[in-house]
């Protein structure tokens, strides 16, 4: 009869609460979380059901019987967002702490839906006081845009259509990176946030991950004034409306793939920019794209930092191929002394020669002779060997 006995048993923590007001009471709602612990794998819905009468007092511990009880996370999630709401991010963070790999792409998607909902909150708030700032950071947008980076199960298109056209473009970044649209991200961070450091980490981590990174090439690090540069902010600002073509973005194009943005009419490189860039990842840069995508007028000194290391690399390359190239020839040349050495190799038969495997006389048959020289055999007696060891692998094949 454990539903009654919890009935009483939270009817005495409220009679005694109210009677011992600011004392230490007889019964407290823990007493009411020890008694669900062990009713955990029998009666999971009595114990969530329950557990809703002490949740708003004892948060932690409540959450920590669900942890430690093995209940289904999707049916506490579940009870959750429709009996306490307040409580469902505080769970889901610590089933992500717990087990990273234990939590659903449907919670993790749940988890990043949640944040997002306070994040737009609170910039709709600030927003009608006309005080937002892209460059502030509550606790739950730094939480999400941590969750973005780090999670992977949530569904990038559906969040993007719910960011605000005109704010949150770190957020819209990210998940348009997850997308593989990295040229629209990276503009993002060059040309609506003016954070250039976050468009290198950006393609760092890129880099890293899957070896073919993006370039901030003159592509990216452009003012805007016509051109393709205009029709790419264009198309960040209305990234509400755009249906995303996975392959025409994908993050194994090459530096040379970028868009070339200095075309007549176009726009003016920030080429300090350029040029720092160059000197800080040379080593991560297709240095002669690179130097197609830079103006004519680019004077030689400055690309020094770019060139200098890059040249020294490529020398160091081409003296280790040619190393490896006169090792391989020495080693091709030894090979062919050592079979021009064995087919010197002379085996004399005589009437007394007889085969290592039949013990009859080699006489005038055709005959094979061992790699150590010395073990001599009919060749019919050596292709009746080799196909018996082929037989009996067979069958321990078989047999396996």
């Amino acid at each position: 009869m454990h539903r009654e006995a919890l009935k009483l048993l939270h009817q005495l923590v409220e009679e005694s609460n109210q009677s011992q007001p600011g004392l230490n009471p007889k019964f407290k709602p823990e007493s009411i979380i020890e008694y669900l612990k062990p009713l955990c794998g029998t009666d999971p819905m009595l114990v969530l059901e329950f557990s809703m009468l002490v949740l708003e007092s004892c948060p932690t511990q409540t959450i920590e019987l669900f942890l430690s009880g093995n209940i289904p996370a999707d049916l506490v999630n579940s009870y959750l967002k429709q009996y306490a709401p307040s409580m469902q991010g505080r769970y889901l963070e610590l089933m992500l702490a717990m087990d990273e790999n234990g939590i659903s792409g449907n919670l993790q998607n749940e988890m990043v839906q949640i944040y997002l909902l306070e994040v737009l909150d609170w910039h709709a708030e600030l927003n009608a006081q006309e005080k937002w700032d892209e460059k502030d950071y509550s606790p739950s947008r730094k939480k999400l845009l941590s969750a973005l980076e780090s999670i992977s199960g949530y569904n990038p298109e559906s969040l993007l259509k719910r960011l605000p056209a005109d704010a949150l473009y770190e957020e819209r970044a990210h998940l348009l990176g997850k997308m593989n649209q990295h040229e629209l991200a990276l503009s993002l961070y060059v040309h609506k946030l003016r954070v250039p450091d976050l468009a290198l980490s950006y393609c760092d981590h890129v880099y890293e991950s899957a070896a073919h990174p993006p370039s901030i090439s003159s592509g990216t690090l452009v003012k805007a004034k016509g051109g393709r540069a205009t029709k790419k902010i264009a198309a960040i600002e209305g990234a509400e409306d755009i249906r995303v073509s996975l392959s025409g973005t994908d993050s194994s194009r090459s530096d040379g793939d970028a868009d070339e943005s200095g075309e007549e009419g176009g726009s003016t490189i920030m080429l300090d920019e350029v040029l720092d860039l160059l000197s800080k990842r040379w080593d991560r840069i297709n240095g002669a794209q690179a130097l197609k995508l830079l103006p004519k007028e680019t004077k030689l000194q400055n690309l020094l930092p770019f060139l200098g290391p890059l040249l020294k690399k490529s020398s160091e390359a081409n003296r280790n191929l040619s190393v490896i190239k006169s090792l391989r020839q020495s080693e091709n040349l030894q090979v062919k002394d050592e079979m021009y050495n064995r087919r010197k190799t002379v085996v004399k038969i005589t009437s007394d020669t007889t085969c290592a495997l039949c013990n009859k006389k080699i006489g005038t048959s055709v005959f094979a002779v061992y790699p150590n020289g010395i073990t001599i055999v009919h060749f019919v007696c050596f292709k009746d060997s080799q196909r018996m060891k082929a037989v009996g692998k067979g069958s321990a094949l078989r047999k396996v």
